[in-house]
């Protein structure tokens, strides 16, 4: 296998410059590892199209995995004849399955039985005795006293003039011998 180069024609955005530059920095790490050998951009047709002697699969299986969405499409001009395992085939598409049969219509419930008949009233217990002589209510609390109107506060001293302030009196320059 090592002897065959194979290709690799992936189709990406390359006119998004997130993409370009997503493509651009994976492609660049991945150069040496899988030893790619031409790197060609098709920026018109935004393809980017991978040649050299690696295991295209896997390839595509590393690429799809660190770029993700970035890439719309990956084509393999070139059949592979190494021992890695084939990509597994499209899912077939599964039939429909029938529609259940609604079910039959439920029939009425029955109509509920008639009320028993009325049970006779116990007798009733004898009414208390009235209480002796209600207790006197307790005066009700006298409520405080309102408090005394406040003093109104005296007026607050008139601002005082702001101070002028001294005068800034320069320093002398002392000469420094050097």
């Amino acid at each position: 296998m090592a002897d065959k180069n194979f290709s690799i024609i992936l189709t990406v955005d390359l006119s998004c410059c997130r993409c370009h530059d997503k493509m651009k920095k994976i492609l660049s790490k991945y150069e040496g590892r899988w030893c790619i050998k031409s790197v060609v951009w098709d920026e018109k047709k935004d393809k980017i199209v991978l040649t050299g002697p690696f295991c295209p699969q896997e390839l595509a299986k590393k690429l799809r995995r660190k770029a993700g969405k970035v890439i719309k499409d990956i084509d393999f001009p070139d059949a592979c004849t190494c021992d890695c395992a084939p990509p597994p085939p499209p899912p077939a598409p599964k039939p429909e399955p029938p529609k259940p049969a609604p079910p039959p219509p439920k029939p009425d419930p029955p109509k509920p039985a008639p009320p028993p008949p009325p049970k006779p009233e116990p007798p009733k217990p004898a009414p208390p005795p009235p209480p002796a002589e209600p207790k006197p209510e307790p005066p009700a609390p006298k409520p405080a006293p309102p408090p005394p109107p406040a003093e109104p506060k005296p007026a607050p001293p008139p601002p005082k003039p702001p101070k002028e302030p001294e005068p800034v009196t320069p320093k002398p320059v002392v000469p420094v011998a050097f």
